[in-house]
C-alpha cells in the first residue's frame, strides 16, 4: 500500500506542478529530433515525415510478431495461451 502511495504522490505531483513538468501537456520547449544517416535525414518536425517513420515502425514490427509466433517458441507460447 505504501508503494501506491508514492505512485499516486509522484503522479499528481508531475500533473499538478505545471510550471516545471507542463502538466498534461507534457515538457514545454522539447522539439523533435532529426534522423539520418548521412546524406539522408529525416526531419521529424514535418508530420509527414513523421508519419512515414510510424508506419515502417508498426509494419516492422507486425513482421517480427509474426515471425516470433511462427516459430517453434512462439508455436509453444500459443498453446500456452489456449490451455
Amino acid at each position: 500500500m505504501l508503494t501506491f502511495a508514492f505512485a499516486q504522490l509522484l503522479y499528481e505531483l508531475a500533473v499538478k506542478w505545471v510550471e516545471v513538468t507542463g502538466g498534461t501537456d507534457g515538457l514545454p520547449g522539447v522539439g523533435r529530433p532529426r534522423l539520418g544517416l548521412g546524406q539522408w535525414t529525416l526531419e521529424l518536425s514535418v508530420r509527414q515525415h513523421m508519419y512515414y517513420l510510424v508506419v515502417v515502425c508498426v509494419a516492422l514490427g507486425y513482421l517480427v510478431a509474426r515471425r516470433i509466433v511462427g516459430s517453434p517458441f512462439g508455436r509453444a507460447l500459443v498453446a500456452i495461451r489456449e490451455k
